[in-house]
């Protein structure tokens, strides 16, 4: 470490052989992910950076170092200067990670261990377009959601009435987030209901095949069987498509999830993970139809917004990276039996 970074480390009460932590802009778990670094059990001094693109004080400011990112041209140089600077050793990206990682190289000349989903911007997009996602899985045997690409409404009608002679069916954007876009098409369903029940997110086949038809561009969708059974959700600490940690969660009707260790859905992402090169905190959703059988739905190459849930199950994940990237020891009491946990809304004054 240089003069200027320990003088600058100094300046702000920070050790100058502290080892800097950074969280770059995530989506809705940057603030959670924030404060288990800091509660880190290692016996040397940590520092936790953050970063966010807007003015989001009730994220940053749990830091020890908080920064507002420019814009996204400027952000990789950015990135590097500062991790310089800082004495960071590990970056755990979220939002804009590719960018990122097609500069891993350099950040690995720099000893800085980055952590942005896959090894590879290919992988990243391969998770991200869910209709390759899907060939890709069914092409190696896992146990993918099967689809039917559609990229207009004469196919998107067609897609339908096929499946549904197999059962209820539901659509996704090719692209994107697993929820953003989802909707089950069920026949009973009241056109009204989109606006009045839009959290049911349930919508008549017909509505939502004329509206489709209505777009001068319409995105590319996949259309599917709906599964009924009980949703679950995967968060993991991979290191070059390796499972070093793994936890599931089962959400309840009730608000609440299940935490558990020893689950199929685990097998499965130990699977998806080695295919896809996952490294760095990621998450798999996955899903039971009405006869229990599982069927993986998608892998986002960044944390959930649940994985502080995970916590609770005595293996924190963050730790884990941390430990995995500084080659600390790191031996966290699993819990002994599933348990079950549920998150309450807390206000936070942000001037």
């Amino acid at each position: 470490m240089t003069q200027i970074i320990v003088n600058e480390l100094a300046q702000i009460g920070i050790a100058e052989n502290s080892i800097g932590i950074w969280f770059t802009q995530a989506h809705s778990c940057q603030r959670d992910l924030i404060l288990a670094a800091k509660t880190a059990p290692f016996n040397l001094p940590i520092h936790v950076v953050a970063s966010h693109a807007d003015d989001r004080p009730e994220i940053t400011s749990v830091a020890d170092i908080a920064l507002q990112e420019p814009s996204l041209s400027e952000r990789v140089e950015w990135v590097l200067q500062q991790a310089q600077r800082l004495n960071v050793k590990l970056i755990i990206a979220g939002h804009h990670a590719a960018i990122y990682l097609a500069q891993k190289h350099r950040f690995e000349q720099l000893g800085i261990r980055l952590m942005a989903g896959c090894d590879t911007v290919e992988q990243v997009e391969q998770l991200n377009d869910k209709s390759l996602f899907t060939q890709i899985c069914v092409t190696h045997g896992l146990a993918v959601a099967p689809a039917t690409i559609v990229e207009n409404a004469e196919q998107l009608q067609d897609a339908y009435h096929d499946w549904l002679q197999k059962g209820d069916v539901c659509v996704k954007p090719a692209k994107g987030v697993f929820a953003s876009g989802f909707w089950h098409l069920d026949p009973n369903a009241k056109s009204f209901d989109v606006f009045a029940n839009s959290m049911r997110f349930k919508a008549h086949p017909e509505s939502f095949i004329e509206s489709y038809r209505q777009l001068e561009q319409p995105p590319v969708y996949l259309v599917m069987p709906f599964l009924s059974g009980l949703e679950c959700s995967v968060d993991m600490l991979c290191i070059h498509g390796q499972v070093h940690g793994a936890i599931a969660r089962y959400k309840q009707n009730n608000g609440c999830q299940n935490l558990t260790f020893e689950d199929p859905a685990i097998e499965l992402a130990h699977q998806v993970a080695a295919l896809f090169g996952c490294d760095g905190l990621v998450n798999m959703q996955a899903r039971y139809n009405d006869q229990q059988h599982l069927y993986i739905l998608e892998v986002n190459s960044r944390p959930s917004g649940g994985i502080a849930h995970t916590f609770m199950s005595g293996v924190n994940l963050v730790h884990l990276a941390i430990a995995q990237a500084l080659q600390l020891n790191y031996q966290p009491e699993k819990m002994e039996s599933s348990v079950t946990v549920r998150s309450i809304s807390q206000s936070i004054c942000v001037i």
